[in-house]
């Protein structure tokens, strides 16, 4: 499972993911069972399907991800469901997409009646191209050409949007050694500008997911710095209030830090409730020779980890 919304329509949870090579949905009333459901359209003999995002538009389901046609070729997807168990697939311009290269979509969000999903393309599967697409009613999506220059070179992770639609995209470049890659637009998408998260010696900094809540803009991630003793990877957290400047909290603060010397934690999620922020992401070791490496952090014996956190407005 890689996102998961309440649907209020619907008045159950959904989680999205992939099952095997099949792109998977499951539902639950109460967060504790859940029921697999939706197979059509997401399984695909000739490749497989990915679902990486979902959201709640307020009278529909709108998913986002990928699908396959073989080894490092793929198209993003995105589909829609009024109720959460029956899916169609809806249709997306693939305008400037390679099918011979890796593409697809990572998050989705809703304003109002505008609908916005960012992703990634490959080109010649060396120089990674930033995508956006929009949509009015989620059956029908357009590419919006992200033409600011320090957009480009860079992967987009998430998408998120505040009461007044400013919307703020975040995510890492492909080079090492770079700032924290943050950028916004104030005009539901059509105009991009870089705004300036931490500047300086951050290192590798990777934000992997952004929310506004009503203390404002969090983003989280990692920091691939050297200067922690704690090993290549801590769990990083950014703030800001709407009119402010990023913050970096508690850089070198021990609960960001691995539970281990030369291990890694990161978050790889947020969210708030009632004041309180929720992130969410690992905590693990270095592998050995006898241990599986996990090929995404190249790291052994991952553990779900939780943050929990208050701010003062």
């Amino acid at each position: 499972m890689e996102d998961v919304a309440w649907f209020d329509a619907g008045d159950v949870f959904v989680a999205v993911g992939h099952q095997v090579s099949d792109g998977a949905i499951w539902t639950s009333p109460d967060g504790i069972s859940w029921t697999r459901t939706a197979l059509i359209p997401f399984n695909n003999p000739g490749g497989g399907v990915d679902i990486h995002s979902v959201t709640d538009t307020g009278q529909a389901l709108v998913a986002a991800g990928m699908e396959w046609y073989g080894e490092g070729e793929s198209i993003p997807a995105v589909w829609t469901s009024i109720d959460g168990d029956a899916w169609t697939r809806a249709e997306l311009d693939q305008s400037g997409i390679d099918e011979a290269t890796e593409n697809g979509l990572v998050d989705v969000v809703g304003y109002e009646d505008d609908l916005f999903a960012v992703g990634f393309s490959w080109v010649g599967n060396i120089t990674p191209e930033p995508r956006l697409w929009a949509s009015i009613d989620g059956a029908l999506w357009r590419p919006i050409d992200l033409r600011e220059e320090d957009i480009l070179g860079s992967i987009l992770n998430a998408i998120a949007v505040s009461d007044d639609g400013t919307l703020v995209i975040v995510g890492e470049s492909d080079a090492e050694h770079v700032d924290s890659r943050a950028w916004v637009s104030k005009d539901l998408g059509q105009t991009w500008s870089r705004v300036e998260v931490e500047r300086g010696n951050v290192g590798i900094a990777d934000l992997k997911d952004i929310g506004h809540t009503d203390l404002g803009w969090v983003a989280v991630g990692s920091d691939g710095t050297t200067r922690h003793e704690h090993g290549e990877l801590i769990a990083a957290v950014w703030h800001k209030q709407d009119s402010g400047p990023w913050t970096r909290i508690s850089p070198r603060d021990q609960q960001f830090q691995p539970q281990e010397s030369a291990g890694a934690a990161g978050m790889t999620a947020v969210t708030s409730l009632d004041g309180v922020i929720i992130a969410g992401g690992f905590d693990g070791t270095d592998c050995d020779a006898s241990t599986e490496v996990s090929m995404e952090y190249m790291r052994c014996d991952l553990d779900a980890a939780f943050w929990i956190w208050s701010l003062t407005p």
